[in-house]
């Protein structure tokens, strides 16, 4: 017989054990041989989530952001914004809106609209082009 680490995702808190002690804590990440469910190194980084027993942090899907650490969940991006897999929130760009949980699918808005503002986040906040003006670019 021999002892073995911890398992990646588990626990080990005290000595003698048969059985891992637990699952990691929601947050945090347990490589093999964690002695405790929150390790103080393996707190879940900015761009990551960790749901309960993760063995590592997993990427924030596009539409979800995660701006701080020790996220059990990744956050729903913001209206006016949009979130690229692990990545800061953007602003959304000018001639177009981010409705909630814009990934990249920023929306452009419709031909013969458009808006100068940055961090838009509806449909309405697009407007028609005025007259004397057309959406066709320019011939260069």
């Amino acid at each position: 017989m021999s002892c073995w680490p911890c398992p990646p995702g588990l626990y080990c808190g005290s000595a003698g054990l048969t059985h891992p002690s637990g699952q990691c804590a929601a947050g945090y990440f347990c490589k093999g041989g964690s002695k405790t469910a929150r390790p103080e190194d393996s707190k879940c980084p900015k761009g990551y989530y960790c749901p309960l027993g993760s063995a590592s942090p997993l990427l924030c899907p596009d539409g979800t952001s995660s701006n701080v650490t020790g996220l059990a969940e990744c956050l729903d991006c913001p209206p006016g914004f949009y979130c690229l897999a692990g990545q800061n929130e953007q602003l959304c760009p000018q001639g177009h809106y981010c409705p909630g949980s814009t990934g990249q699918d920023v929306l452009p808005c419709p031909p013969g609209t458009f808006n100068s503002e940055f961090g838009c986040s509806q449909l309405e906040q697009c407007q028609l082009c005025p007259a004397g003006t057309s959406f066709y670019p320019s011939a260069g």
